[in-house]
């Protein structure tokens, strides 16, 4: 689908996907995890409002502590990694690069992490690779 506006800010378009991708797969992973929080503390889904992906990652690890599993611990530690990978991103900023693209950057612990497309294309596939994970370890609810 074509943009329905005028691009006038310096990106390249396949920066632009990458990111763009790299954001909607972690959003789904977010929703995912929050099922998989639902399947072992029912109702929890109605709790989520508001939630950041923080709250919604250590929950699961509460939720994974009362009903110990390594798998769910193990999609817990990738997903509360990946909130961290995504808080620097989404705090980035666009810098000039070497090579004189556009692209973002983020200072996060004094060290400061430009985010060039391999890294956004990275962090897209562990976002989907954590959603994936998630998703086979959700428990249908019992009716």
């Amino acid at each position: 689908m074509p943009r329905p506006y005028t691009l006038r800010i310096p990106v390249e378009e396949d920066y632009l996907e990458a990111a763009g991708e790299a954001f909607y797969n972690f959003a789904y992973a977010e929703g995912v995890i929050a099922y998989l929080v639902n399947s072992l503390i029912p109702g929890y889904i109605t709790l989520t409002r508001g939630r950041t992906a923080d709250e919604i990652a250590r929950d699961l690890k509460l939720a994974s502590s009362v009903k110990p599993n390594a798998d769910i611990d193990s999609v817990a530690e990738a997903f509360s990694s990946l909130v961290a990978k995504r808080d620097s991103l989404l705090l980035a900023r666009p810098i000039t690069s070497k090579d004189d693209g556009q692209i973002l950057s983020s200072l996060g612990d004094s060290v400061a992490h430009s985010w060039v497309i391999d890294d956004l294309w990275k962090f897209a596939e562990e976002a989907q690779d954590v959603a994936l994970d998630a998703q086979k370890l959700i428990v249908p609810a019992k009716s």
